[in-house]
């Protein structure tokens, strides 16, 4: 959020400050979007995810969002805000957040660490998640969590120097990845009719099965 310095309070019956306001102002829509209702929730919200887990505000001004993504957040963060989509009406604060995420994006890195610190967090996944369940299309090994990996691993190695690589979508990623010269053509092609496959299966198991799919139960 952003608020002009002028204004450090809302304008309402009962003034909050600005932080208090957007921090409210968010809690109630992860309310709404996560109440329990006959056909169910709209959304799982998991607000460990965000910086500081539990302890950490649920709305973050941009200056604040801005600083942690240059001097704090771990790669894995980059990792996820390669995904990342700004939604709302064309306003100068969802520019500008676009404009800062693309910048944070298309930093230079250190490629063996990059290429470390993905391996070590896959790693993490695995031993908490791990399965051996070949239905369990998310984290099977070699599933869509891996071909994820492959395609933001690949945007924050060479978005420095190929800006167009990005893209919040996997098999785009894929193909503009291919077109700026950094992925060999059977290497896209393989990756990207694994992602369709894995995409359209997860389509169709969502809409059949409530739990995970159990053949012998078919």
């Amino acid at each position: 959020y952003d608020y002009p310095e002028e204004m450090p309070q809302s304008d309402g019956a009962k003034p909050l400050a600005g932080p208090q306001y957007f921090a409210r102002a968010t809690q109630r829509l992860i309310t709404a979007i996560t109440a329990s209702t006959a056909e169910g929730r709209l959304y799982e919200v998991d607000m460990r995810l965000r910086p500081s887990g539990n302890k950490g505000p649920v709305a973050t001004h941009i200056d604040g969002f801005v600083a942690y993504q240059n001097e704090a957040a771990w790669t894995w963060e980059h990792l996820a805000l390669t995904r990342a989509r700004v939604l709302g009406p064309p306003t100068p604060l969802k520019l500008r957040i676009e404009n800062n995420i693309r910048s944070v994006l298309t930093a230079r890195r250190e490629p063996a660490k990059l290429k470390a610190d993905v391996a070590d967090m896959r790693r993490l996944v695995e031993a908490e998640k791990g399965t051996d369940g070949i239905w369990n299309l998310k984290q099977v090994r070699g599933g869509q969590l891996d071909i994820e990996f492959i395609a933001q691993y690949l945007q924050l190695r060479h978005a420095a120097e190929h800006p167009s690589v990005l893209s919040t979508n996997t098999a785009e990623a894929f193909e503009r990845l291919e077109q700026a010269g950094v992925l060999a053509a059977d290497a896209a092609a393989t990756l990207i009719a694994a992602v369709r496959l894995y995409d359209s299966l997860s389509q169709i198991l969502r809409l059949c099965f409530d739990g995970p799919f159990l053949p012998e139960m078919a």
